[in-house]
């Protein structure tokens, strides 16, 4: 093997690649970056055997070929080169020559045949959506994941796709967020239902955070789901099993309803939120015509009560949940007030922004 490339694009593509390497890996060709020249690109691989990022850039390419480098010192010693050309060349089938401006250095590597295969994901399902769209629904949800792997299925975003329409649901059986993303024509042939591994759509939202295209490949399989971004590809195991039947959980009616200010909800829960953390951010919410109070039982430390102005309607009413959750989801919401939903204190709470956005956010009660 043996090109010349640029090293702004090639520090570019090892950036977004090396978010698929997991630091603790055991095996070390799993802590390698897989380097293939092709045709005119250079081709950078990462995987963790969960996920795998592909990318390419425009290569000056002499003779094609292929190696693995660890990626900790390859993304470090590109990243401390200058700007401009850089040539690679193997030698003796598993060392990198590099040359750039004023530098010379050669790194060890594993032979390229030694670095897993990535599945090719067979078209069963597949969609186009916005960057921003799928940005913004990814990471208003993705924290409602559990995070441990006692229930699997829990653990990942479940795509729902029917008809004209996408739902992404996340829940942790304790909260829950659900995003509809209405599509401007009949896109699936069958139901769409893949759970996505959390991580996988972090590693997504994190690349759709940095690229400049504006629109996304969505390709779905049987055990597979492949998201792609101009020159970048995500390739990712689905977790096995079925999402809960979670729109039974969700009131559709509600004895009261709040329109309350984002920002001030926020800070009542932060400043209650600093007595709670001993009663395991277990905090007590009053609506009451015309205001909100925030309270939390007494501690060590001592005690506060917050009270906010919103415009209540209804019954009033009294419920206690985890100030945290509630924290996490008012920073998930656009606009300036957020409408709160309760039907009584054993019932989740349903959370949506002023504006209908198609995202709904709930949260189970804990005991007063």
């Amino acid at each position: 093997m043996k090109l010349i490339c640029q090293q702004k694009q090639l520090l570019e593509g090892l950036f977004t690649v090396q978010k698929a390497i997991n630091p603790h890996n055991t095996l070390p060709i799993l802590g390698n970056i897989l380097l293939k020249a092709e045709g005119q690109k250079l081709y950078l691989t990462a995987t963790n055997l969960e996920i795998a990022i592909t990318t390419s850039l425009p290569a000056e390419v002499k003779n094609e070929g292929k190696i693995t480098i660890p990626a900790k010192i390859l993304v470090s010693y590109i990243g401390f080169l200058k700007e401009g050309e850089v040539e690679f060349a193997v030698e003796d089938g598993s060392t990198l020559a590099i040359k750039a401006q004023g530098s010379k250095t050669k790194l060890k590597g594993i032979a390229a045949e030694e670095f897993p295969p990535i599945p090719l994901v067979e078209k069963e399902e597949s969609f186009t959506l916005e960057t921003n769209t799928l940005k913004e629904a990814i990471e208003a949800i993705v924290f409602c994941c559990a995070t441990s792997t006692t229930r699997p299925v829990l653990s990942g975003v479940y795509f729902w796709g029917k008809g004209s329409e996408l739902r992404l649901v996340a829940t942790d059986s304790y909260r829950l967020g659900e995003k509809i993303i209405s599509l401007s024509e009949k896109t699936f042939s069958e139901e769409l239902k893949s759970i996505v591994p959390a991580r996988t759509m972090q590693e997504f939202a994190r690349i759709l955070a940095g690229t400049k295209e504006k629109e996304a490949e969505v390709i779905a399989s049987k055990n597979q789901i492949l998201f792609r971004v101009g020159l970048t590809e995500l390739t990712s195991r689905l977790i096995e099993g079925k999402f809960p039947e979670y729109l039974q959980i969700i009131p559709t009616t509600s004895k009261t309803t709040a329109l309350v200010s984002i920002s001030e909800l926020a800070l009542g829960i932060k400043r209650v939120g600093l007595f709670a953390r001993e009663n395991n951010n277990n905090i007590r919410f009053l609506f009451a015509p015309k205001k909100v109070q925030i309270t939390t039982d007494a501690t060590e430390v001592g005690s506060e009560e917050s009270e906010i102005e919103a415009e209540v309607e209804g019954e009033e009413n009294q419920i206690a949940l985890n100030g945290q959750y509630l924290l996490d989801i008012l920073q998930t919401l656009s606009g300036e007030k957020a409408q709160v939903k309760i039907e009584g204190k054993l019932s989740p709470v349903v959370i949506f922004p002023e504006k209908p956005s198609g995202l709904t956010q709930v949260i189970m009660p804990l005991k007063v």
